[in-house]
Protein backbone atom coordinates (compact mmCIF):
# COMPACT_ATOMS: atom_id res chain seq x y z
CA UNK A 1 0.00 0.00 0.00
CA UNK A 2 1.32 3.69 -1.03
CA UNK A 3 2.31 6.17 1.74
CA UNK A 4 1.43 9.88 1.07
CA UNK A 5 4.05 11.73 3.60
CA UNK A 6 3.45 15.64 3.80
CA UNK A 7 6.41 17.40 4.48
CA UNK A 8 5.40 20.97 5.40
CA UNK A 9 8.36 24.40 5.25
CA UNK A 10 7.39 27.22 7.18
CA UNK A 11 9.21 30.04 4.97
CA UNK A 12 10.48 33.38 6.06
CA UNK A 13 13.29 33.31 4.61
CA UNK A 14 12.99 33.02 0.66
CA UNK A 15 16.76 33.05 0.04
CA UNK A 16 17.51 29.95 1.86
CA UNK A 17 14.62 28.00 1.61
CA UNK A 18 15.63 26.88 -2.00
CA UNK A 19 18.40 24.77 -0.08
CA UNK A 20 15.85 22.87 2.25
CA UNK A 21 13.37 21.89 -0.61
CA UNK A 22 16.03 20.65 -2.87
CA UNK A 23 17.45 18.33 0.02
CA UNK A 24 13.87 17.03 0.62
CA UNK A 25 13.22 16.74 -3.09
CA UNK A 26 16.09 14.20 -3.33
CA UNK A 27 14.25 12.06 -0.86
CA UNK A 28 12.59 10.97 -3.85
CA UNK A 29 15.60 8.99 -5.12
CA UNK A 30 16.29 7.13 -2.28
CA UNK A 31 12.87 6.27 -0.43
CA UNK A 32 10.81 3.00 -1.02
CA UNK A 33 8.72 3.85 -4.40
CA UNK A 34 5.96 3.04 -2.46
CA UNK A 35 6.34 6.11 -0.39
CA UNK A 36 4.66 9.58 -2.57
CA UNK A 37 6.07 13.22 -1.17
CA UNK A 38 3.82 16.31 -0.96
CA UNK A 39 6.01 19.14 -0.53
CA UNK A 40 4.38 22.10 0.82
CA UNK A 41 5.46 25.61 1.76
CA UNK A 42 3.92 28.27 4.06
CA UNK A 43 4.95 31.86 3.36
CA UNK A 44 4.35 35.33 1.91
CA UNK A 45 5.35 36.08 -1.73
CA UNK A 46 7.12 32.81 -2.78
CA UNK A 47 5.53 32.65 -6.88
CA UNK A 48 8.81 32.52 -8.06
CA UNK A 49 9.35 28.65 -6.05
CA UNK A 50 6.21 27.67 -6.95
CA UNK A 51 7.82 28.29 -10.82
CA UNK A 52 11.48 26.36 -9.73
CA UNK A 53 9.96 23.26 -7.96
CA UNK A 54 7.06 21.14 -7.78
CA UNK A 55 5.64 22.24 -4.56
CA UNK A 56 2.40 23.60 -2.79
CA UNK A 57 2.21 27.05 -2.15
CA UNK A 58 0.17 28.77 1.10
CA UNK A 59 0.57 32.49 1.34
CA UNK A 60 -0.93 33.26 5.20
CA UNK A 61 -1.69 36.72 3.94
CA UNK A 62 -0.38 38.65 6.46
CA UNK A 63 3.61 39.75 7.56
CA UNK A 64 3.73 38.99 10.93
CA UNK A 65 1.99 34.83 11.80
CA UNK A 66 3.58 32.79 14.26
CA UNK A 67 5.49 29.58 13.73
CA UNK A 68 2.90 27.40 14.84
CA UNK A 69 0.27 29.37 12.45
CA UNK A 70 2.36 28.88 9.56
CA UNK A 71 2.57 24.83 10.23
CA UNK A 72 -1.25 24.97 11.01
CA UNK A 73 -2.10 26.38 7.41
CA UNK A 74 0.38 24.17 5.88
CA UNK A 75 -1.01 20.76 8.01
CA UNK A 76 -4.51 22.00 6.74
CA UNK A 77 -4.26 21.61 3.02
CA UNK A 78 -1.94 18.54 3.19
CA UNK A 79 -2.91 15.02 2.57
CA UNK A 80 -0.38 12.86 3.83
CA UNK A 81 -0.90 10.04 6.50
CA UNK A 82 2.17 11.47 7.86
CA UNK A 83 2.98 15.24 8.14
CA UNK A 84 6.72 16.18 8.38
CA UNK A 85 7.65 19.55 9.49
CA UNK A 86 11.11 20.80 8.68
CA UNK A 87 12.52 24.69 9.20
CA UNK A 88 13.64 26.76 5.86
CA UNK A 89 17.55 27.27 7.72
CA UNK A 90 17.40 23.31 7.76
CA UNK A 91 18.75 20.69 5.12
CA UNK A 92 17.90 17.55 5.27
CA UNK A 93 20.13 14.53 5.65
CA UNK A 94 19.63 11.70 2.48
CA UNK A 95 17.88 8.98 4.75
CA UNK A 96 16.02 11.32 7.14
CA UNK A 97 12.38 10.87 5.30
CA UNK A 98 13.28 6.96 5.66
CA UNK A 99 14.14 6.72 9.19
CA UNK A 100 11.06 9.24 10.42
CA UNK A 101 8.52 6.79 8.24
CA UNK A 102 9.94 4.15 10.17
CA UNK A 103 9.27 5.69 13.27
CA UNK A 104 5.85 6.99 12.65
CA UNK A 105 4.94 3.17 11.34
CA UNK A 106 5.11 2.30 14.76
CA UNK A 107 1.78 2.18 16.27
CA UNK A 108 2.67 3.95 19.92
CA UNK A 109 4.75 6.54 18.44
CA UNK A 110 3.32 10.13 17.93
CA UNK A 111 6.15 12.18 16.91
CA UNK A 112 9.21 11.53 15.86
CA UNK A 113 12.24 14.29 15.89
CA UNK A 114 15.62 14.01 15.63
CA UNK A 115 19.71 15.94 15.40
CA UNK A 116 20.18 19.23 15.01
CA UNK A 117 24.00 19.47 13.08
CA UNK A 118 24.78 23.06 12.86
CA UNK A 119 26.46 23.69 8.77
CA UNK A 120 28.73 26.60 10.64
CA UNK A 121 31.64 25.43 12.67
CA UNK A 122 32.52 28.76 13.49
CA UNK A 123 32.97 29.00 17.40
CA UNK A 124 29.71 31.22 18.21
CA UNK A 125 27.27 29.18 15.85
CA UNK A 126 28.70 26.19 18.14
CA UNK A 127 27.94 27.78 21.06
CA UNK A 128 24.32 28.06 20.10
CA UNK A 129 24.22 24.51 18.95
CA UNK A 130 25.23 23.54 23.14
CA UNK A 131 23.28 26.32 24.05
CA UNK A 132 19.92 26.43 22.52
CA UNK A 133 19.94 22.98 20.86
CA UNK A 134 21.96 20.73 23.04
CA UNK A 135 19.38 17.61 23.42
CA UNK A 136 19.68 17.45 19.70
CA UNK A 137 23.72 16.75 19.58
CA UNK A 138 23.54 13.47 21.24
CA UNK A 139 23.83 9.96 19.82
CA UNK A 140 21.07 8.32 22.36
CA UNK A 141 17.38 7.56 21.40
CA UNK A 142 14.76 9.05 24.54
CA UNK A 143 11.74 9.53 24.59
CA UNK A 144 11.46 13.24 25.18
CA UNK A 145 9.68 16.81 24.01
CA UNK A 146 11.37 17.29 20.83
CA UNK A 147 12.00 20.74 18.59
CA UNK A 148 10.43 21.89 15.34
CA UNK A 149 13.43 22.16 13.30
CA UNK A 150 12.63 18.52 12.43
CA UNK A 151 9.32 17.20 13.27
CA UNK A 152 7.05 14.17 12.11
CA UNK A 153 3.90 13.28 13.22
CA UNK A 154 0.62 11.34 12.56
CA UNK A 155 -1.73 13.68 10.74
CA UNK A 156 -4.70 12.25 12.82
CA UNK A 157 -3.18 12.71 16.15
CA UNK A 158 -2.17 16.57 15.03
CA UNK A 159 -5.98 16.94 14.38
CA UNK A 160 -6.79 15.79 17.81
CA UNK A 161 -5.12 18.31 19.50
CA UNK A 162 -5.95 20.58 17.05
CA UNK A 163 -2.06 21.54 15.82
CA UNK A 164 0.36 24.35 17.19
CA UNK A 165 -0.88 27.02 19.38
CA UNK A 166 -0.93 29.57 17.18
CA UNK A 167 -0.29 31.93 20.17
CA UNK A 168 2.84 31.15 21.25
CA UNK A 169 5.96 32.52 18.92
CA UNK A 170 8.47 30.60 21.16
CA UNK A 171 8.64 26.81 22.37
CA UNK A 172 5.38 25.97 20.63
CA UNK A 173 6.72 22.76 19.64
CA UNK A 174 7.34 21.96 23.38
CA UNK A 175 4.07 22.43 23.63
CA UNK A 176 2.81 20.50 21.25
CA UNK A 177 5.07 17.41 22.16
CA UNK A 178 3.33 17.65 25.92
CA UNK A 179 0.04 17.71 24.19
CA UNK A 180 0.53 14.45 22.34
CA UNK A 181 2.19 13.06 25.49
CA UNK A 182 -1.13 13.86 27.17
CA UNK A 183 -2.56 11.66 24.93
CA UNK A 184 -0.71 8.59 25.45
CA UNK A 185 1.54 8.41 22.86
CA UNK A 186 5.44 8.40 22.47
CA UNK A 187 7.55 11.48 21.37
CA UNK A 188 10.74 9.96 20.62
CA UNK A 189 14.20 11.98 19.73
CA UNK A 190 15.81 9.84 17.26
CA UNK A 191 19.44 10.39 16.07
CA UNK A 192 19.52 9.11 13.39
CA UNK A 193 16.63 11.30 11.78
CA UNK A 194 19.02 14.33 10.63
CA UNK A 195 19.02 17.93 9.68
CA UNK A 196 21.56 20.08 8.85
CA UNK A 197 20.99 23.83 10.16
CA UNK A 198 22.03 27.12 9.05
CA UNK A 199 20.97 29.30 11.51
CA UNK A 200 23.40 32.30 10.61
CA UNK A 201 24.04 33.04 14.05
CA UNK A 202 27.97 33.42 14.19
CA UNK A 203 29.31 36.07 16.78
CA UNK A 204 28.57 36.58 20.51
CA UNK A 205 25.63 39.33 20.03
CA UNK A 206 23.78 36.72 17.92
CA UNK A 207 24.17 34.23 20.30
CA UNK A 208 23.40 37.03 23.54
CA UNK A 209 20.27 38.02 21.81
CA UNK A 210 18.77 34.60 20.61
CA UNK A 211 18.70 33.40 23.80
CA UNK A 212 17.31 36.45 25.53
CA UNK A 213 14.67 36.07 23.04
CA UNK A 214 13.78 32.75 23.82
CA UNK A 215 13.51 33.06 27.70
CA UNK A 216 11.53 36.77 26.87
CA UNK A 217 8.99 35.42 24.20
CA UNK A 218 8.48 31.47 26.42
CA UNK A 219 8.52 32.65 30.24
CA UNK A 220 7.43 29.76 32.27
CA UNK A 221 4.23 29.23 30.48
CA UNK A 222 5.56 25.19 29.40
CA UNK A 223 6.20 24.91 32.97
CA UNK A 224 3.03 26.15 33.93
CA UNK A 225 0.57 24.06 31.91
CA UNK A 226 2.97 21.05 32.23
CA UNK A 227 3.86 20.53 35.53
CA UNK A 228 3.91 16.54 36.03
CA UNK A 229 5.75 16.40 32.36
CA UNK A 230 8.23 19.20 32.70
CA UNK A 231 11.09 17.99 35.10
CA UNK A 232 12.34 21.24 36.35
CA UNK A 233 8.72 22.84 36.31
CA UNK A 234 8.34 22.60 40.42
CA UNK A 235 11.47 24.07 41.30
CA UNK A 236 11.14 26.97 38.70
CA UNK A 237 7.34 27.67 39.29
CA UNK A 238 8.45 28.28 43.34
CA UNK A 239 10.67 30.86 42.55
CA UNK A 240 8.36 32.44 40.04
CA UNK A 241 8.08 35.88 41.90
CA UNK A 242 10.91 38.59 39.62
CA UNK A 243 12.47 39.27 42.84
CA UNK A 244 13.94 36.29 43.95
CA UNK A 245 14.18 35.01 40.44
CA UNK A 246 16.61 37.80 39.64
CA UNK A 247 18.90 36.57 42.11
CA UNK A 248 18.82 33.28 41.11
CA UNK A 249 19.57 33.76 37.80
CA UNK A 250 23.31 32.73 38.40
CA UNK A 251 22.83 29.75 39.80
CA UNK A 252 20.39 28.76 37.22
CA UNK A 253 22.73 29.39 34.54
CA UNK A 254 24.92 27.74 36.42
CA UNK A 255 22.92 24.49 36.86
CA UNK A 256 21.48 24.68 33.18
CA UNK A 257 25.63 24.54 31.76
CA UNK A 258 26.30 21.77 34.09
CA UNK A 259 23.34 20.08 32.34
CA UNK A 260 24.39 20.53 29.06
CA UNK A 261 28.15 19.10 29.75
CA UNK A 262 26.41 16.36 31.63
CA UNK A 263 24.33 15.81 28.37
CA UNK A 264 26.51 16.55 25.49
CA UNK A 265 30.11 15.37 26.92
CA UNK A 266 30.02 11.80 25.73
CA UNK A 267 29.27 13.10 22.21
CA UNK A 268 31.33 16.26 21.54
CA UNK A 269 34.47 16.18 23.67
CA UNK A 270 35.25 19.36 23.07
CA UNK A 271 32.11 21.36 24.48
CA UNK A 272 34.43 22.49 27.28
CA UNK A 273 35.90 25.19 25.00
CA UNK A 274 32.15 26.29 24.53
CA UNK A 275 30.85 26.20 27.87
CA UNK A 276 32.06 29.47 29.30
CA UNK A 277 29.67 30.98 26.45
CA UNK A 278 27.07 28.65 26.63
CA UNK A 279 27.14 29.49 30.28
CA UNK A 280 26.56 33.53 29.51
CA UNK A 281 23.92 32.70 26.84
CA UNK A 282 22.27 31.00 29.77
CA UNK A 283 22.34 34.20 32.04
CA UNK A 284 20.98 35.85 29.13
CA UNK A 285 18.04 33.34 28.42
CA UNK A 286 16.76 33.09 32.41
CA UNK A 287 17.35 37.23 32.27
CA UNK A 288 14.52 36.90 29.79
CA UNK A 289 12.47 34.64 31.66
CA UNK A 290 13.11 36.98 34.31
CA UNK A 291 11.95 40.44 32.23
CA UNK A 292 8.94 38.00 30.97
CA UNK A 293 7.89 37.62 34.82
CA UNK A 294 8.59 41.23 35.36
CA UNK A 295 5.81 42.59 32.53
CA UNK A 296 3.63 39.72 31.29
CA UNK A 297 3.99 36.56 33.72
CA UNK A 298 0.88 37.47 35.73
CA UNK A 299 -1.54 38.36 32.93
CA UNK A 300 -0.11 35.00 31.59
CA UNK A 301 -0.82 32.41 33.80
CA UNK A 302 -4.06 33.88 34.27
CA UNK A 303 -5.05 34.18 30.74
CA UNK A 304 -3.89 30.51 30.32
Amino acid sequence: MDILVSIIIPCTRPEIVKNTIESVLKQREIVDKKVNIELIVVGNNLDQLNKQFPIKIVDPNGNKYSPGRARNLGAAVANGKFLIFVDDDCEVAEDWLKHNILMLSQEDVGAVGGKVISKNNKYFARCVDFSNFYLCQVSQKTERALCAATLGVKKDLFNKINGFDEKMFVAEDIDFCYRIMKKGCKVIYNPDVVVYHNHGRENFSSLIKYLYYGGRKSGLINQHRYTDLHGKADFFLKVKYPPLFFYLIIPFAVFSTFIVYKTDFNDNKNLVFYLPFVFLANVAYFYGIFVWLMKDGNHAYSSD
